[in-house]
């Protein structure tokens, strides 16, 4: 999986990239919850030290989370979040709602190593991954770097 520009949330000054608005990250969580029959137990929509937004469901009488990267609708679902680490799940395809610009990505794309998915980042990403030497894909789309 080839990473694009800025995903990291690091970017030169030569990048374009805006914050994906939290408003759509909530419309996409009322949206799986309706569909779904599922309960949304919070929002963090803070972008203090990490690159994405959370929230807490319960789905399909499973307690898990839902995660957005902050700069590209890049979607996924982990069962824990502690200390500055990401659990990866997937979830069945058949509770995923329809969107088409959104990305949700599975487990099995999320735990791949992130040699060879570097090569369109910028170099103040490429800083940040020598710093703090992320070993998957999903470490670099979904961070606690600050």
């Amino acid at each position: 999986m080839l990473l694009p520009n800025g995903i990291s949330g690091f970017y030169d000054s030569k990048s374009n990239l805006q914050i994906l608005e939290p408003k759509r990250f909530k419309q996409i969580c009322y949206r799986l919850m309706g569909f779904n029959q599922g309960k949304l137990l919070s929002l963090d929509c803070l972008l203090d030290n990490k690159n994405f937004y959370i929230a807490e469901l319960i789905l399909i009488r499973k307690h898990c989370y839902l995660l957005m990267n902050a700069y590209y609708p890049y979607f996924a679902f982990a069962s824990s979040i502690e200390n500055g680490s990401v659990t990866f799940i997937d979830m069945p395809r058949n509770l995923m709602i329809d969107l088409s610009d959104c990305l949700f990505l599975n487990q099995d794309e999320l735990t791949l190593s992130c040699e060879g998915s570097i090569r369109m980042l910028n170099s103040v990403e490429l800083y940040q991954i020598q710093y703090y030497k992320p070993k998957t894909v999903g470490e670099i789309i979904y961070n606690f770097w600050d």
